[in-house]
C-alpha cells in the first residue's frame, strides 16, 4: 500500500500556461499514470475557468477541490503570484468531495450540515479520517458554518480549511469542486 504526493507551481503569465506547467510537474512527481485527487491553489491574476480546464487536461479523472489565494507558500519561497497543484494518488485513501452553490444566501448552519453530508455520502461507507474544506473567504461569520459540520463529524473530528481570498480586495473570491468553480 503507498500513496504518492506530488507538487507543482507555476508563476507563467499565461494562465494556461502556468496551470498546465503546475499540475504537469506535480503529476511528474508522483510517477503514477492517474491522479485521485488534486488541489488547486492560485492568486488571483489566473481565471478559475482557464486554471480547471488546463487542471481538468492535464490530470483527467482526477477529483479536484481548491481555492484562491492572496499568495502560495513553497518550502524556499513565499510567492504573491502563481498556481500551485497537489496531486495525490493512493491504493489505502480515498477522498469524498461536495460543495454548496451560492453559500452566502443560505443559513450556514444548514449549509456546513449539508456540505459534511454530502461529502460524506460521496466516500460512502468508507471509513473518514479527516476533513479539508475550502470556504468564501468573503463569509462574515464562519463560526456556523464550522458549526455545522461538527454536528455531523463531532467535536473531536480531524479538520482543517481555509477562506478563498482575492489579494484583499473583498470582492469575489473563488473554490473549485470538480468541474465548478463557486
Amino acid at each position: 500500500m503507498s500513496t504518492h504526493i506530488g507538487i507543482g507551481f507555476s508563476q507563467n503569465p499565461n494562465p494556461s500556461v502556468a496551470v498546465r506547467e503546475a499540475a504537469t510537474r506535480a503529476k511528474i512527481q508522483t510517477q503514477q499514470p492517474t491522479i485521485d485527487l488534486a488541489i488547486i491553489l492560485n492568486t488571483i491574476h489566473y481565471h478559475p475557468s482557464q486554471t480547471l480546464e488546463a487542471v481538468q487536461e492535464i490530470l483527467g479523472e482526477a477529483r479536484i477541490i481548491g481555492c484562491t489565494t492572496a499568495g502560495i507558500i513553497l518550502s524556499e519561497a513565499i510567492e504573491m503570484r502563481g498556481v500551485a497543484v497537489v496531486t495525490i494518488k493512493s491504493d489505502e485513501l480515498q477522498f469524498g468531495i461536495s460543495h454548496i452553490p451560492e453559500i452566502l444566501s443560505q443559513d450556514l448552519l444548514q449549509a456546513g450540515n449539508l456540505l459534511a453530508r454530502k461529502a460524506m455520502n460521496d466516500l460512502g461507507m468508507i471509513p473518514r479520517q479527516g476533513f479539508l474544506f475550502f470556504m468564501d473567504g468573503l463569509l462574515k461569520n464562519s463560526d456556523p458554518l464550522i458549526k455545522g459540520f461538527q454536528e455531523v463529524f463531532g467535536t473531536l473530528f480531524c479538520m482543517a480549511g481555509t477562506g478563498s481570498c482575492d489579494d484583499f480586495h473583498f470582492k469575489k473570491t473563488y473554490q473549485y469542486c470538480q468541474d465548478r468553480f463557486l
